[in-house]
């Protein structure tokens, strides 16, 4: 039994079949298990810069956290 979340299908434009829906190839589902795991790296650290930044006072974690996320979130971001 795997513990794996169910994957969205990938949007493939091509000019045959206009907005085809495939699969995920197991490609597409490390690169995205890839990408979420640098991301939750990149919060992880930004948490712990903000909370040195105010010297580890505890009952912050969660405050320190989300903000890590929003600031990781923000950069993610198209502009």
């Amino acid at each position: 039994m795997s513990n794996s979340k169910p994957t969205t299908p990938v949007q493939v434009y091509t000019d045959s079949h206009p907005g085809a829906v495939t699969a995920p190839t197991p490609d597409t589902e490390a690169a995205v298990r890839r990408l979420r795991e640098q991301h939750h790296r990149r919060v992880a650290e930004r948490a712990y810069f903000l909370a040195e930044a105010r010297g580890f006072a505890p009952g912050h974690e969660l405050d320190d956290w989300l903000a890590a996320e929003r600031m990781e979130d923000a950069l993610d971001r198209p502009t």
